[in-house]
């Protein structure tokens, strides 16, 4: 069943997957002391924050050989590899990270589940990377003042199963091409107030 979302309500789903991951922000970061990252993948969130405006130095702890211990990261416990990238903001806008989402080579992190960039101001298109991170379950790019149309490769990603879009004005797209895709386990896509072509049925048999 695919819900295609026409309000902003919160997905108490997606917060409580997204706090699962994100537990080492309120827990102590025992498992993260105990793993070191894979050098690729600290490459790749090195490249990020070089692309990224930091007003408030909210990346301070971006710095040194394990990743797993930085501000927003989490890796998987065996292999060090990064799972999830927790960069939203809940300080408001003079804290929001700024600048056009770096055009990395995010295809080095092969493990990414989690990435939630919400709330920041990145001003930017959708890069194309980020419909190639073919191990992400839970993408929340919402409310980041992105523009442009919504990539199609979105709907072919295979593990795909939350995907917020909300409150990005400027972008657009055309519902018939966006629903061609195949979607194989997506559960919630948030489009609210998006500039779509065509209606959206709610919910959607797949």
């Amino acid at each position: 069943m695919l819900y295609l979302m026409e309000t902003i309500t919160w997905i108490p789903l997606l917060t409580l997957l997204i706090l699962c991951f994100m537990a080492r922000e309120f827990l102590p970061r025992i498992d993260a002391e105990m793993v070191n990252c894979l050098d690729s993948d600290k490459e790749a969130l090195m490249d990020f924050k070089t692309g990224l405006h930091d007003p408030e130095n909210r990346l301070s702890s971006w710095k040194g050989s394990n990743c797993c211990q930085w501000q927003g990261i989490s890796c998987n416990n065996t292999t060090g590899a990064v799972i999830a990238v927790d960069l939203h903001n809940p300080h408001g806008s003079s804290s929001s990270l700024s600048g056009s989402i770096p055009p990395l080579t995010f295809v080095n992190i092969t493990s990414l589940v989690v990435l939630d960039l919400n709330l920041n101001t990145f001003n930017s298109k959708i890069p194309d990377w980020l419909v190639n991170i073919s191990s992400v379950f839970t993408l929340d790019i919402s409310n980041i003042d992105l523009f442009g149309r919504i990539p199609l490769g979105f709907g072919e990603l295979p593990n795909l199963q939350f995907l917020n879009l909300a409150e990005n004005d400027n972008l657009r797209g055309s519902c018939n091409k966006l629903l061609m895709g195949r979607w194989e386990k997506i559960e919630v896509v948030n489009l609210f107030p998006i500039n779509y072509m065509g209606n959206f049925p709610v919910p959607l048999e797949t």
